[in-house]
C-alpha cells in the first residue's frame, strides 16, 4: 500500500487509480481498516490490548491500517473528484446500513467506513499532510 501511496502523485499512476477508485477503496483500503474476526476475538479476550493495538499509534510504521489510511488520504488529496466519490460511497453505505435488520448489519464495515471518514477530516479541512 505504501508503494501505491508513493505513486499517487505521478500522472500515470493517478490515472489508473482514478479508473479503479471504488474497487481500490472497497477491496484494498477498507479491509485493513474495518473490524474483522481477529479484532472481534481479541476484543473478547483482552479489550485493553485491542484498544492499545488498534489506536495507540506505536506500530504505525508496520500497520496495514495506517498504510491504508495514508493511501486513502493521498488519493483524496490528489483528486477532489476522488474525495467526492469516496464521501458519497461512505454516505450511501452508512444510509443502507441503517435500513438493514440488526441481525444482518455488518458492524465491522460500518466501523471501517466511520474510521475512513474520520481519517479524511484533514483532507476535507484542507490541512497539509
Amino acid at each position: 500500500l505504501e508503494f501505491i501511496s508513493d505513486g499517487v502523485g505521478f500522472h500515470a499512476v493517478s490515472g489508473v487509480l482514478k479508473e479503479n477508485l471504488m474497487p481500490l477503496f472497497y477491496h484494498v483500503i477498507l479491509p485493513p481498516i474495518w473490524f474483522d474476526r481477529d479484532d472481534a476475538r481479541q476484543w473478547q479476550e483482552d479489550p485493553v490490548e485491542y484498544v492499545n493495538r488498534k489506536y495507540s499509534g506505536q506500530d504505525d510504521v508496520w500497520s496495514p491500517r495506517q498504510a491504508a489510511t495514508v493511501l486513502l488520504c493521498d488519493v483524496c488529496r490528489e483528486s477532489t473528484r476522488a474525495l467526492g466519490s469516496i464521501l458519497a460511497y461512505c454516505s450511501a453505505s452508512l444510509a443502507s446500513y441503517e435500513g438493514v435488520p440488526p441481525d444482518q448489519q455488518q458492524h465491522g464495515v460500518k466501523e471501517g467506513l466511520l474510521f475512513a471518514l474520520g481519517s479524511l477530516s484533514n483532507v476535507v479541512a484542507g490541512r497539509p499532510r
